[in-house]
């Protein structure tokens, strides 16, 4: 990939003053960060070193994102955003993302595999023990989702995201198996009949809000990639369990609260799944559209009908008391019904989406009503 050279990035300093200024002084306060007037080599508290790392890389990733986005500086930049992400060092972006989206997982299986009393003592040749480093693995990880983004959005519609498709759709498919639940991921890989109950299995799958960022990952890659990547050999096997797995979280939303184990968010965060999951199907049937596989497409249309049904259901599901969730429900039923499948053939659950507008239209959220009312055009 082309980068920016020395004579480059000489002649831009020289029209640009003050922005080198600016990014020598945000060099300098990241790297020169000190907690209570601690330093990072001198210091051996272990809470201390985990704090520091977690606050150099949070500010050097807005610091990057900032960069990237352009945001604070009153400048014009003649190239589009396809021409300019030529010039990102993309591979190095992809490279820390996905250091940073896997370091919870390393982190926990580090955490694991050391005994109770060695927890707390850092790790041989490392700075940090296992139990400072799950502490601070969250926010890492965030950390590394916005890095991904960033990069994704600075080339959309450009082909350097194009030619490393694979790679991008392999980190976003594992990212968001890795915060599916185990029931739902054996389903998906063909293992029925499973309990997991008593078991041990990652805390980072029953978090919502960090399944939601996956699921965002993951809409954020097939926006930018765009069909391609449905009827490409290397990608589109991942895509369509992608799909079925962004199906599975909707559906499981629907569940009632025993059955769904080991899962913590509010009612309000399960809302939100429901309508980030419903979004990002929708996007991909209308991008996608007659790519998407027969089966992929009829068990997304299954899932749709159980959720339908629960909403038609009063009392099915209390998720959908949240208007949110009822609006990006109906928008998904109005692009399976209107996108054609790969065979020209079309979906049949009409007759519940049309039972559920007519439910919907005298909503009392006016956006709710006005889908409602929408849909049954």
């Amino acid at each position: 990939m082309p980068t920016i050279d020395s004579s480059t990035l000489k002649d831009e300093a020289t029209k640009h003053p003050m922005v080198l200024k600016e990014h020598e002084r945000w060099l300098s306060i990241v790297t020169g960060f000190q907690v209570e007037g601690l330093d990072l080599g001198g210091d051996p508290t272990d809470g201390y070193r985990a704090n520091a790392l977690q606050i150099r890389i949070g500010c050097l990733t807005r610091y990057i994102a900032s960069l990237i986005k352009m945001e604070g500086y009153p400048l014009h930049r003649a190239n589009t955003f396809s021409s300019s992400a030529l010039l990102l060092p993309f591979d190095s972006l992809l490279d820390v993302s996905e250091l940073l989206l896997s370091f919870p997982l390393a982190a926990e299986g580090k955490h694991r595999s050391t005994k109770q009393r060695l927890r707390s003592t850092p790790v041989q040749g490392g700075l940090i023990s296992p139990d400072s480093a799950m502490s601070i693995s969250v926010e890492l990880r965030l950390c590394g989702h916005t890095l991904f983004d960033v990069a994704m959005e600075s080339c959309r519609g450009g082909s350097g995201a194009l030619s490393r498709g694979r790679r991008i759709v392999g980190m976003a498919v594992a990212n968001l198996q890795s915060s599916c639940s185990m029931a739902l991921v054996s389903v998906v890989d063909g293992k029925r009949g499973g309990d997991f109950r008593g078991q041990r299995i990652g805390w980072l799958r029953g978090s919502i809000p960090l399944r939601m960022k996956s699921i965002q990952m993951f809409l954020n890659v097939a926006v930018s990639l765009g069909s391609s990547t449905m009827s490409s050999v290397g990608t589109a096997k991942s895509m369509s369990k992608a799909l079925v797995l962004l199906g599975g979280c909707l559906l499981e939303q629907t569940q009632k609260e025993e059955d769904r184990v080991d899962e913590w968010g509010t009612l309000g965060e399960r809302a939100k799944l429901v309508d980030i999951s419903s979004t990002a199907l929708a996007s991909c049937v209308a991008a996608f559209g007659g790519l998407i596989p027969n089966n992929v497409r009829s068990t997304i249309d299954s899932i749709l009908h159980s959720c339908l049904t629960a909403l038609y259901c009063s009392g099915g599901s209390s998720i959908f008391a949240y208007a949110e969730a009822k609006r990006s429900i109906l928008q998904l039923a109005t692009n399976c019904v209107t996108v054609p499948w790969g065979d020209g053939g079309r979906s049949t659950i009409n007759e519940i989406v049309r039972k559920v507008s007519l439910l919907l239209k005298n909503d009392a959220d006016v956006t709710v009503a006005s889908m409602a009312l929408s849909t049954l055009c």
